[in-house]
């Protein structure tokens, strides 16, 4: 069954590339971000409640901060807090997890 499913993310469970995994449905639409309270960004997801759950990767960086996400990453929006903007960029994960370093080319 289609329908439409909030995921939280607390700022502060962000790790020091500014990347959280969520588990959402495999085959999920991301429709929008925002927040619904201080401290956490709300992605609301279109699933089908019958397919599998897997990680998703989200990385959330302020305005002026290093974009450490891999060049595949998609941009889902901008949110805005307190005075504060963050940027959110999503990818799904299939398995195979992507840390900033691997899309990097030296020399």
């Amino acid at each position: 069954m289609k329908t439409v499913h909030k995921y939280e993310i607390n700022l502060h469970d962000l790790d020091r590339e500014s990347m959280a995994m969520v588990k959402i449905r495999k085959g999920a639409t991301l429709l929008s971000v925002g927040t619904q309270r201080f401290g956490y960004v709300a992605i609301w997801a279109q699933v089908d409640t019958e397919t599998p759950m897997m990680d998703w990767q989200i990385w959330i960086y302020g305005t002026g901060h290093t974009i450490a996400a891999p060049d595949t990453a998609k941009f889902l929006g901008t949110v805005f807090m307190d005075g504060l903007v963050f940027h959110v960029f999503y990818e799904a994960t299939d398995g195979v997890f992507y840390k900033p370093g691997d899309f990097r080319i030296d020399g």
